[in-house]
């Protein structure tokens, strides 16, 4: 019983800190997302340090067999910092999986204030 309360107590203690320690940033202005006509969403999205993470969602029953992200990161004034393309999670390919495919994308800098970044799923 003892370890229990023990266990507890250091679980919410732990949740505490990293709740404190979490930024806040309003993702709405940050992503421009576009699924380019596929059956797909993009939710999660975030940027952690020098890394954009997120998932894809499949709106519809159909797996997408093949597919990638292209990213492209846009200045304040509208200039191309950056850009290229990443892989997701092979989920989206399973019939009836109702898992989102995760992604990684590592960025050479972080971002500077009122850079975007545009997200794009080509089949």
């Amino acid at each position: 019983m003892l370890f229990a309360r023990s266990f507890a107590s250091a679980l919410l203690a732990f949740s505490l800190v990293a709740c404190a320690v979490t930024p806040s940033v309003n993702t709405d202005s940050l992503f421009i997302t576009d699924n380019a006509g596929a059956s797909i969403a993009f939710q999660s999205l975030r940027v952690e340090g020098t890394t954009v993470k997120g998932q894809i969602r499949r709106l519809s029953h159909e797996p997408i067999r093949s597919g990638h992200i292209e990213y492209v990161v846009l200045s304040a004034n509208g200039a191309v910092r950056e850009q290229g393309q990443a892989e997701h999670g092979a989920s989206l390919g399973m019939r009836h999986s109702k898992r989102n495919a995760l992604f990684s994308i590592p960025l050479s800098a972080p971002l500077a204030t009122g850079e975007k970044i545009k997200l794009t799923y080509q089949r």
